[in-house]
């Protein structure tokens, strides 16, 4: 898998949601019995696909950020929500949706600490799904 800087460590656990809510596991036990369904593994490819999505919003929601444009950030913030929520990745989903929700009246300076945590989020997120799945990043 690839692609998010390696300045964006995983930071520390975020106050109210606890280590266990990075992955939401009924999502994940979803997305499993769906590859016994289909008779293939499809989390593996969900998931470096996805790792691919997320380098690209989250640098969109980064320029949006420079740029100070409410619109883009409001829209990467809910993309990024929305396919990380898909995946399984609640605490990144949640994080987006703050910043989402952040964005109708926007205080640049908090916005540019919830862009912080989203990156952040994004490798703790890919670090525990790589856990989940087994593999190594590479």
């Amino acid at each position: 898998m690839s692609s998010l800087p390696p300045s964006a460590e995983p930071p520390p656990a975020q106050p109210g949601l606890p280590e266990a809510e990075v992955l939401d596991h009924s999502i994940l036990r979803g997305l499993r019995a769906l590859e016994a369904r289909a008779g293939k593994a499809l989390l593996p490819e969900m998931a470096e696909m996805f790792e691919g999505y997320a380098a690209r919003y989250c640098g969109r929601i980064r320029q949006a950020l420079r740029t100070r444009d409410a619109a883009a950030l409001r829209m990467g913030s809910h993309k990024l929500k929305g396919s990380s929520r898909a995946l399984g990745l609640a605490r990144l989903s949640v994080t987006c949706a703050r910043l989402e929700a952040m964005a109708v009246d926007v205080v640049w300076e908090q916005a540019e600490q919830e862009v912080s945590l989203i990156e952040g989020e994004t490798a703790r997120a890919m670090a525990a799904l790589r856990d989940y799945l087994g593999v190594s990043k590479g």
